[in-house]
C-alpha cells in the first residue's frame, strides 16, 4: 500500500475537498514532544571547503557558464593541465518554440516557466509556446505565461483538459475588468521583467477615498490562476461549454442574479472596517455599497439551500444547481470574486470539516464567507472558523491555505490562538530531505483521526506549521526515499495538549539516503591545482504535489506544482575525484574524492585541491529530489607555482581577494588587488552599481559611514579589468 495512491473522501457534511485519508483506527506510536527554547542541534550543517593557504597561483582556464540544474541532476568537467573541459550537462528538454516563448516571457517568470515546459512533451511545450509567442492581443501575454508555468503539466496534458482556456482565461480577464469600476488593471511595461497588476478604490477607517495595489504575485496567483482548489479548470459540455470566469459573470438561470449586472456601477472594493462584519441574508443588491458585499449577496441567492445530489466541484455546476454546504459556498465565492478581480484564497479546517475563505486587502489576508441557507456574508469574522478564542465551540487544529497550484501553507493565527511545530526530516546520514510530505492529524470532529493540514519540507528539509491550542498531533511522512513510520496506517504522537505560544521541534529519520553522492576524502600532501567556484546569484523551484479531480465522482490523480524559492535556500554539492573513482560514483558506489565541498550555499564559494594528474570535476543537484536550481557560475582553475624566496614580488601571482566588516557606523572593505587594473564596485539589491572605488596593486583598505547606505542589501565586487574576473561579497544594512 502506498499512500500516493489511496486517497478517500472525508467524511462530513461540509467539506467536498479530497484530502489524505481520514484513519479510524491507526496504528499510533508515542513521540511526544514538549515545548522547549530554543533547537539547539536542529538542523543540519553544510560541509564548507575552505581555502587553501595564501600563496602562489597562476590561472589556467576559466569557464563561466550557466548551471541549469534539473532535480537529480549533474554537471561535470575534466581536468587536466591545459584546463577545464564541459563532458556532461543537462539537457534542456525544450523545443525551439519553447526557448523563444521563455525568452520573451517576463524575466521574473523565466524560471518557474522553463522548469513547467521542461516536465511537457515537445507537442505540448509547441502548443502553449504559440499561445506566449503570439496570443490574440499582446496584453494577455504575461498572463497566459504565467499560466502555463504555474498550471500542473499534468493538467496542461491532461485529455480534458482545453489548452484554449489558456487563452480564454486571460481574455475574460480584461473584458471582465473594463466593465468594474472599482479596480484597474495596471500594466508595468517597462524592460523584461514586466508584469501586470490591479490597482482598487476603497474607503478607509477614516471615511475618505482611497487607493492600493497589490503586489503582481497576488495578481497572479490569486486572480489570474484559473484553478481554485483541486478541481481541474474545464470550459467542456460539462461546464455548459464556457470557463467559470465567463459562466459565473455573464450568465444567470433565471430568477436568479447575473454577477455582471450586480456589480455595474459598484464604486469601491471595501469600507475597510477592523470590527467583524456579518451583512443579512438576501439584502437588496445596491451598487452604492462596496464589491465584497455584492459578490458574497450574490452567492447567497445563488445557493439558498443546503447541499444535495452529487456536491459538485465545478464552479459552474454548483451555481447551475443552486445548493451547497460550505464547500460549494467556499468554490463559489472564490470564483466569483475571481471573476470580479478580487484576490481571494480557499483555507480549510480540515479536521473540524469546515471550509471559507479570504481576500487579500494592503498586506493582510482577511476572512471572508457566505453562509448556509442563503446566509450572511460576514467579512473580517475570524468566528468564521469556530475556533472558542472567538466566541465559537471549537479547538482548530490548524487553517491550511491552499493557493491554487496545490502549494500549502498554515495561516492558523487569522482564527485563533496558536503555536508552532518544526519538523525536519533527515536520511541516516543526517542530510536533510526536501520534497518530503509531512501530513499533521489530530482527533477528527467525527471521530477516527483525520488530517488537519499537510507541508512539503524545504531545501534544509524543514516543514513549519502554525497549529492550535489544546490538541494532541500526530504525523506520517511520505518522502522521495521512504515514508516514516513505514506503515501507511500508522502515525506518531508529536504533542499531547499544545500551548499557546510554544515552538515544538521533531526531527523525523527515514531510515534510507538521499541520492546524493557518497564520497569519503583522502588526505595529501601535495597541491599542484585548485578550482574555485563562485556563483552569481540565482534561484530554485521546488516540487510538491496534491490531488486533482475533475469532476465530482472522479477519484481523481496527483498533480505537481512549483514554488520559486530564492538564493538562500539553494545549496550544490561539489567534488574532484579521478577516473577509477569516477567510475564507482558512476555505479552508485562510495567513492574517495581528493576534495569535496558538500550543501554549500551558491552565495559563497567553493575551493578544491587536488595533486597533478587527471581529475573530474562533479557539480551535483542529485540529492535535490525535487528542486530545480538555476545560477551563473564562475570556475576557475588555478595551478600552484613553484615556491619563490620571500622577497622576491609575489604579489601579482597571487588569488585576489576581498572582505566586508560591518559595524553600527562604518562598512570596512578589505581588497586586495594581485596587480594594476583592478576596481571594487558597489552595488544595490537591482545590480545597480552605487560607488566605484579604484584599487592600488596590493592591499586596499576603505572604509564607507554606514549613513550613506539605505537599509538594504548590497554587493562589494572585486573586477579584474582584463579578463572581467570577479570575486563577490554581499553584505546587509539594518538602520
Amino acid at each position: 500500500m502506498n499512500w500516493l495512491v489511496i486517497v478517500t473522501l472525508v467524511v462530513g457534511q461540509g467539506i467536498t475537498t479530497m484530502s489524505p485519508p481520514h484513519l479510524d483506527n491507526p496504528r499510533i506510536i508515542r513521540h511526544i514532544v514538549q515545548p522547549f527554547e530554543g533547537a539547539e542541534g536542529f538542523g543540519h550543517l553544510p560541509s564548507v571547503q575552505t581555502m587553501p593557504p595564501d600563496t602562489q597561483w597562476q590561472v589556467v582556464d576559466r569557464k563561466d557558464l550557466f548551471l541549469l540544474m534539473w532535480p537529480g541532476e549533474r554537471i561535470i568537467f575534466d581536468i587536466d593541465s591545459t584546463g577545464l573541459t564541459l563532458t556532461d550537462y543537462p539537457d534542456t528538454g525544450l523545443t525551439t518554440n519553447a526557448l523563444q516563448a521563455i525568452d520573451i516571457a517576463p524575466d521574473w517568470l523565466r524560471p518557474l516557466l522553463a522548469d513547467n515546459m521542461h516536465r511537457l512533451t515537445p507537442e505540448f511545450q509547441d502548443i502553449y509556446a504559440q499561445m506566449i509567442i503570439n496570443p490574440t492581443d499582446d496584453r494577455y501575454r504575461d498572463e497566459i505565461a504565467f499560466v502555463v508555468a504555474a498550471l500542473s503539466p499534468e493538467i496542461l496534458m491532461d485529455s480534458v483538459f482545453d489548452p484554449q482556456l489558456v487563452e480564454v482565461n486571460a481574455e475574460y480577464i480584461y473584458r471582465n475588468a473594463d466593465s468594474l469600476d472599482y479596480v484597474e488593471l495596471v500594466e508595468d511595461t517597462t524592460g523584461e521583467d514586466y508584469f501586470t497588476t490591479a490597482r482598487y478604490r476603497y474607503i478607509d477607517a477614516n471615511g475618505d477615498t482611497a487607493y492600493t495595489t497589490i503586489p503582481y504575485w497576488i495578481y497572479y496567483y490569486y486572480i489570474v490562476h484559473p484553478e481554485l482548489s483541486d478541481e481541474m479548470p474545464r470550459m467542456d459540455g460539462y461546464v455548459y461549454n464556457r470557463f467559470w470566469r465567463d459562466y459565473l459573470f455573464y450568465h444567470a438561470d433565471s430568477g436568479y442574479p447575473r454577477l455582471a449586472d450586480v456589480m455595474r456601477g459598484v464604486k469601491t472594493l471595501w469600507v475597510v472596517s477592523d470590527t467583524p462584519v456579518n451583512l443579512p441574508r438576501f439584502r437588496p443588491f445596491d451598487s452604492t455599497s462596496y464589491a465584497l458585499d455584492i459578490v458574497g449577496n450574490w452567492v447567497g441567492y445563488n445557493i439558498p439551500t443546503t447541499a444535495t445530489g452529487d456536491r459538485p466541484i465545478q464552479p459552474n455546476v454548483i451555481i447551475h444547481e443552486h445548493n451547497g454546504n460550505c464547500g460549494e459556498l467556499q468554490d463559489a465565492l472564490v470564483a466569483g470574486a475571481r471573476a470580479a478581480l478580487i484576490p481571494i484564497t480557499s483555507h480549510f479546517t480540515l479536521a473540524e470539516d469546515h471550509v471559507f475563505t479570504a481576500f487579500y486587502f494592503d498586506g493582510n489576508w482577511y476572512p471572508y464567507q457566505v453562509g448556509w441557507y442563503g446566509g450572511p456574508t460576514s467579512i473580517n469574522a475570524p468566528g468564521i472558523a469556530m475556533d472558542d478564542d472567538y466566541g465559537g465551540g471549537k479547538h482548530i487544529s490548524s487553517v491550511l491555505d491552499w493557493r491554487s497550484d496545490g502549494y500549502t501553507t498554515t495561516m492558523t493565527h487569522i482564527y485563533s490562538d496558536v503555536c508552532s511545530l518544526h519538523v525536519q526530516v533527515v536520511d541516516w546520514r543526517n542530510k536533510p530531505v526536501p520534497g518530503a510530505r509531512v501530513l499533521l492529524y489530530t482527533e477528527g470532529w467525527y471521530g477516527g483521526y483525520s488530517v488537519s493540514s499537510w507541508l512539503f519540507t524545504d531545501q534544509n528539509g524543514i516543514a513549519n506549521f502554525e497549529i492550535g491550542e489544546l490538541r494532541n498531533f500526530y504525523i506520517h511522512v511520505n518522502s522521495p526515499i521512504g515514508d516514516y513510520p513505514e506503515d501507511p496506517n500508522t502515525i506518531v504522537q508529536i504533542i499531547e495538549n499544545s500551548q499557546t505560544g510554544a515552538q515544538y521541534y521533531v526531527t523525523v529519520t527515514i531510515p534510507n539516503f538521499t541520492p546524493s553522492p557518497w564520497a569519503d576524502t583522502t588526505s595529501s600532501d601535495e597541491t599542484a591545482y585548485m578550482v574555485e567556484i563562485t556563483t552569481d546569484g540565482g534561484i530554485g523551484v521546488e516540487h510538491g504535489y496534491v490531488r486533482c479531480r475533475r469532476n465530482a465522482g472522479d477519484t481523481g490523480f496527483y498533480h505537481t506544482y512549483g514554488n520559486l524559492i530564492d538564493e538562500d535556500q539553494i545549496r550544490l554539492d561539489y567534488y574532484v575525484m579521478d577516473s577509477s573513482n569516477f567510475d564507482e560514483y558512476q555505479m552508485g558506489h562510495r567513492f574517495t574524492a581528493a576534495s569535496m565541498a558538500e550543501d554549500i550555499p551558491i552565495t559563497e564559494q567553493a575551493y578544491l585541491t587536488m595533486p597533478e594528474g587527471r581529475w573530474k570535476l562533479l557539480i551535483s543537484n542529485e540529492d535535490g529530489m525535487t528542486t530545480t536550481k538555476y545560477t551563473w557560475a564562475h570556475i576557475v582553475l588555478y595551478r600552484l607555482l613553484p615556491s619563490v624566496e620571500e622577497d622576491e614580488p609575489i604579489a601579482a601571482q597571487k588569488l585576489p581577494r576581498l572582505d566586508v566588516a560591518l559595524s553600527n557606523s562604518s562598512v570596512k572593505l578589505t581588497a586586495f588587488a594581485p596587480d594594476e587594473g583592478y576596481r571594487l564596485n558597489i552595488l544595490d539589491i537591482t545590480g545597480r552599481v552605487i560607488n566605484t572605488l579604484r584599487l592600488n596593486r596590493g592591499n586596499n583598505v576603505t572604509t564607507l559611514p554606514v549613513n550613506g547606505f539605505s537599509s538594504g542589501v548590497y554587493f562589494a565586487r572585486l573586477v579584474n579589468a582584463s579578463d572581467n574576473s570577479q570575486v563577490t561579497k554581499k553584505f546587509m544594512i539594518v538602520r
